[in-house]
């Protein structure tokens, strides 16, 4: 969506967490309906080995340095579009991208979705590798996970099992 809430597309094609907007309260000023996040054509990946997961995606991942911190995100799209979370963002003057070959970019919003923490990024690039996106509905619990990324500015990965899903500690509830 916009980040005036205006223009909502879907991310996932899921039907079974589609409750989930509808009982997490909003934050001011964003609605949230059954059209909030769905991603066209998402599919779950086969089963990899870790260090092949890592060769492919790594080229995607992207470091994102802002004036008030660093975080992470990946290539979701070859002409330049880039998921990030919201709080890495949130506030920012300045947003710089910088792939995996070194090479920087500006990076400008051009989406947000407050409630699931998630923003869309876009720079000036074309003919970039971009990651294709899973549907986690098709994800058993007990399949292993990776998380890759820039979480602290120099890149890193873990490994774990899925545990639980629709998991809320409340912290979007006001």
């Amino acid at each position: 969506m916009d980040a005036d809430g205006d223009n909502v597309q879907r991310l996932t094609d899921n039907l079974f967490f589609e409750d989930s907007p509808r009982w997490v309260p909003t934050k001011i000023g964003v609605d949230v309906n059954e059209s909030s996040v769905v991603i066209p054509g998402a599919s779950i990946l086969g089963a990899q080995k870790v260090i092949d997961v890592i060769a492919k995606a790594r080229e995607s991942i992207v470091l994102v340095e802002t004036n008030i911190g660093t975080g992470t995100g990946f290539i979701i799209d070859s002409q330049g579009f880039i998921l990030t979370n919201n709080h890495v963002i949130n506030e920012a003057s300045e947003i710089m991208v910088t792939l995996d070959d070194d090479t920087e970019y500006f990076a400008t919003v051009v989406g947000r979705d407050l409630i699931r923490d998630l923003a869309v990024l876009q720079i000036d690039a074309t003919g970039l590798p971009a990651l294709e996106l899973g549907n986690i509905s098709q994800l058993p619990i007990g399949s292993e996970v990776l998380v890759i990324g820039y979480p602290l500015g120099s890149f890193s990965f873990t490994q774990g099992v899925a545990s639980a899903f629709l998991t809320d500690v409340g912290r979007n509830r006001s």
